[in-house]
């Protein structure tokens, strides 16, 4: 019976999460491969196996509660200032990230000129006959310079209900040379 429940659990987290992951993956510059969707896939069944049982699971960025896609970039190494993330009621999450001094808080390549933070909810339905992703995206696109910005409030609204699952993703995203990007 264990080994059932352990297996449609995650068939269930398995096709959810593919949709979601299929339906961000072309909105950050790394690449989602196999273990891209074996990593989120993995973080989402032990979530989902530590949460089911509680009436509501928080939203979180310390610790246990956080996945790092991009192996090779990890986020708390190249954002260092605080986040926060909560939920804001009718299918709205919101992101606050703290006062930031861009060539002091982003760690970036040599020729830098702009730091693009970009933050990304999915959201669906935890149903695996009925699931459709919405995604809602925001970005912050700072100049690299030694000037204190003040906190930034992003607010991604996925119109999701009552009972949908979300995962909030973000990426730094570094501009060299001239122009600064205006999109």
């Amino acid at each position: 019976p264990g080994t059932v429940a352990t297996t449609s659990i995650f068939g269930l987290v398995s096709t959810c999460g593919s949709d979601m992951m299929g339906a961000v993956r072309n909105r950050f510059l790394y690449p989602f491969g196999l273990a891209t969707y074996n990593t989120i896939r993995g973080w989402m069944r032990n979530q989902y196996a530590y949460y089911h049982q509680a009436p509501e699971w928080k939203l979180a960025v310390k610790g246990g509660d956080m996945c790092q896609l991009n192996p090779g970039a990890n986020l708390a190494g190249h954002l260092r200032t605080g986040l926060s993330v909560t939920d804001a009621g009718m299918g709205k999450i919101e992101l606050l990230i703290d006062a930031l001094d861009p060539r002091r808080d982003v760690k970036a390549p040599k020729g830098t000129t702009a730091v693009n933070i970009k933050a990304v909810a999915a959201a669906t339905a935890f149903d695996k006959n009925h699931y459709h992703t919405v995604v809602a995206e925001e970005q912050w696109l700072v100049p690299y310079s030694q000037q204190m910005l003040p906190p930034n409030k992003m607010l991604l609204d996925t119109g999701a209900q009552a009972g949908a699952i979300a995962i909030v993703m973000l990426a730094v995203e570094h501009y060299t040379g001239h122009p600064l990007p205006t999109d």
